[in-house]
């Protein structure tokens, strides 16, 4: 899926299992490591990004995959 926003600041371009993003000075490239539902090329899209230290992949991985995460919107309030 690729994105584009209306004023052409920004090109997001998100794969299975990779995404970048593309201003008009540089494109950064990000790994999904989890995703929920579709993308659409309407409304808003919302990409957290973690920075996990050189050397610690290993054990971040091991600690992101044994918690759940519940996304805010879908929480009993």
């Amino acid at each position: 899926m690729i994105l584009i926003d209306q004023e052409k600041n920004y090109r997001v371009v998100v794969k299975e299992n990779f995404a970048s993003i593309r201003t008009s000075t540089e494109t950064k490239y990000y790994t999904i490591i989890e995703s929920q539902g579709e993308i659409e090329n309407s409304g808003y899209c919302v990409l957290n990004n973690v920075y996990v230290n050189e050397g610690m992949e290993g054990p971040f991985e091991a600690r992101f995959s044994q918690s759940p995460i519940e996304p805010w919107y879908s929480r009993r309030i």
